[in-house]
């Protein structure tokens, strides 16, 4: 306690209070986020809020300690002579982009899946979502997934509460959208099955199944991830996102090596392994009607 309110006053060594006691707490803070909070949340949805409000209360203590520490600090130990004043500049810039990187972080936490509310206007065409005829444990996914998907798909869920098992045909769409969707899936504890074609991130979701089953000529198609001016992944780096989805796919006892496949492949260039491979992979589990 002495020495955190010796923090406080201004009493440590300018390098003691900006590096050791702002942002090493800083980057330990977001090294605990990365490696920790991901595996936590994946299957306690209930923490996301909770964690996020509490971590953002020690960003904010860390930094307004920090700032005002290091202020101090520079007006005890400087006179107002010429330079003084280029102190106080670079420490509270420095100070100022700890706190932007903080916020960038923990804008991710919630983006990790948008559920984006029905009554607003969407710009992307719909999904269909629809079950099928003769089996109410039968329903069918198919379009582009959007930043609206996850909200329509739950609101599907909560009306639908006999589905089972969930036909995809998709190109993809948003990755964020997906992974919430697969969250969705996890959640319902949902099978999955792929008779045509599902690409990119609708892979994603395809992987969330309980049992994944896929059609002979079905087509899983995977690329590497890249960046897309404007869209979320400018809150964070590709190794992270891919991190993220692979925390999934390794719950569901895909292959370490087929997951470095995917994210090796290149990101303007589907790769569509076959049924024999994700098989031995455990992407899907059986082909039903192969020889």
């Amino acid at each position: 306690m002495n020495y955190l309110l010796d923090h406080w006053q201004g009493k440590h060594s300018f390098k003691q209070s900006l590096v050791v006691n702002t942002l090493l707490p800083l980057l330990v803070l977001l090294a605990l986020q990365h490696l920790i909070f991901e595996q936590l949340t994946l299957e306690r949805e209930w923490l996301r809020l909770p964690l996020l409000i509490i971590m953002a209360a020690i960003y904010v203590l860390i930094l307004l300690a920090g700032i005002v520490s290091v202020n101090r600090k520079i007006r005890i130990s400087e006179s107002p002579a010429y330079g003084a004043g280029y102190s106080v500049l670079a420490c509270n810039s420095t100070l100022f982009i700890a706190g932007c990187v903080a916020v960038v972080h923990l804008i991710d936490i919630p983006t990790q899946g948008i559920l984006t509310p029905t009554t607003a206007k969407p710009a992307f065409p719909p999904i269909t979502l629809q079950a099928d005829d003769n089996d109410p444990t039968l329903h069918y996914f198919s379009g582009q997934i959007n930043p609206f998907t996850p909200q329509r798909f739950k609101d599907y869920l909560d009306r639908n509460t006999q589905l089972g098992t969930l036909v995809l045909e998709s190109t993809g769409g948003h990755v964020y959208a997906a992974r919430e969707i697969a969250r969705l899936i996890l959640q319902a504890d949902i099978n999955t099955r792929v008779d045509s074609y599902c690409y990119s991130s609708c892979t994603l979701i395809f992987a969330s199944g309980t049992t994944r089953t896929a059609g002979t000529r079905a087509e899983l198609g995977f690329h590497g991830y890249q960046y897309r001016t404007g869209s979320s992944a400018i809150y964070d780096n590709i190794e992270s996102q891919q991190h993220k989805d692979t925390l999934i796919f390794l719950k569901q006892g895909i292959s370490q090596t087929f997951i470095d496949h995917i994210f090796s492949a290149p990101h303007n260039q589907l790769w569509l392994p076959d049924n024999d491979e994700l098989i031995r992979a455990n992407f899907i589990h059986s082909v039903p009607g192969a020889e």
